[in-house]
C-alpha cells in the first residue's frame, strides 16, 4: 500500500505533504491545529495550483437546488404476493394513494410494514410519474407462519398451570391471522382470536374464550337482636 502512495505521488502534479508527524490517528483534541498545518501547506504552493485554474472557464460554485421535503405520492405499487394483498400493505403504509407526506411519514410506513414481520425483505423506489411520484413496493414473504410459545403459570385463584400460545398466520385466508391461548391446568382457560385485516377496505373478526375457576367461599352470617321496652 505504501509502495503504490510512492508511486502515486510521483504522478501528482502538485503534492501538498503537511507537517502532521506530531499528530496520530487518536489526537482528536488537535483538529484545528491539523486543519491549521494544512492551510499553511497549501498556501505554500497556491502559486502553482493559480496555474492549473482554466481562465476561461473559471469555477464557479453552483446555486444550492431547494428540494422540498414532501412529495406526492400518486400511486402505489405492490408485487402480488401468496399470502397477502396489496390492500393490507397500503394499509399499513398508513397514507392513500393521492397523498402529500413526508420523508419521514414515508419511512415511518416503511417501518410499520416492517414491523408486522411478515416480510423478509422491503425494497421500495419512488419513480416519477407526471407531477408526482409513484411508490413501487417489492415485498418477500416470510416463510414463518405459525409460532408456539409455552410458559408456566401460578397464583393464588387460578392455581398452577401450562400456558400455550399458538399464533398462526393465514389460516384461511390472505391477511388473516389467528392467536389461541390455552391455559391447563386446575382452571381450564382459554382465549381464541381471529382476526382479517384488510387495510382501509373493510375489515373483520371474531374472538371466543373461556374462563372459570372453583373456589370456597366462606361466609358468616350474624344475627342481632333488639330489645324494646315500653314504658306507661
Amino acid at each position: 500500500m505504501i509502495d503504490k502512495m510512492k508511486g502515486n505521488v510521483q504522478k501528482t502534479t502538485v503534492y501538498i505533504q503537511p507537517d502532521i508527524k506530531d499528530y496520530s490517528v487518536i489526537s482528536f483534541d488537535k483538529g484545528k491545529e491539523i486543519i491549521v498545518k494544512g492551510e499553511e501547506a497549501s498556501f505554500a504552493v497556491y502559486e502553482k495550483l493559480k496555474q492549473l485554474v482554466n481562465h476561461d472557464f473559471p469555477y464557479r460554485k453552483p446555486k444550492l437546488k431547494l428540494i422540498s421535503d414532501s412529495i406526492l405520492v400518486s400511486d402505489i405499487e405492490v408485487n402480488e404476493m401468496k399470502n397477502f394483498t396489496s390492500t393490507y400493505v397500503k394499509g399499513k403504509l398508513r397514507f392513500k394513494p393521492g397523498s402529500l407526506i413526508t420523508y419521514t411519514k414515508l419511512q415511518n410506513g416503511i417501518n410499520n410494514i416492517n414491523g408486522t414481520q411478515n416480510f423478509n425483505a422491503i425494497t421500495y423506489a419512488l419513480q416519477p410519474l407526471g407531477n408526482a411520484e409513484q411508490l413501487v413496493l417489492n415485498l418477500k414473504e416470510n416463510d414463518t407462519k405459525t409460532q408456539l410459545k409455552l410458559g408456566l403459570h401460578y397464583d393464588g385463584l387460578y392455581k398452577s398451570a401450562v400456558l400455550a400460545n399458538i399464533t398462526q398466520k393465514n389460516l384461511l385466508i390472505k391477511n388473516d391471522n389467528s392467536s389461541l391461548d390455552l391455559i391447563i391446568g386446575d382452571n381450564f382457560r382459554y382465549n381464541f382470536n381471529y382476526y382479517v385485516d384488510n387495510g382501509y377496505n373493510i375489515s373483520f373478526g371474531f374472538k371466543s374464550s373461556l374462563n372459570q375457576f372453583d373456589r370456597s367461599i366462606s361466609q358468616t352470617i350474624q344475627v342481632a337482636k333488639k330489645w324494646t321496652k315500653n314504658f306507661h
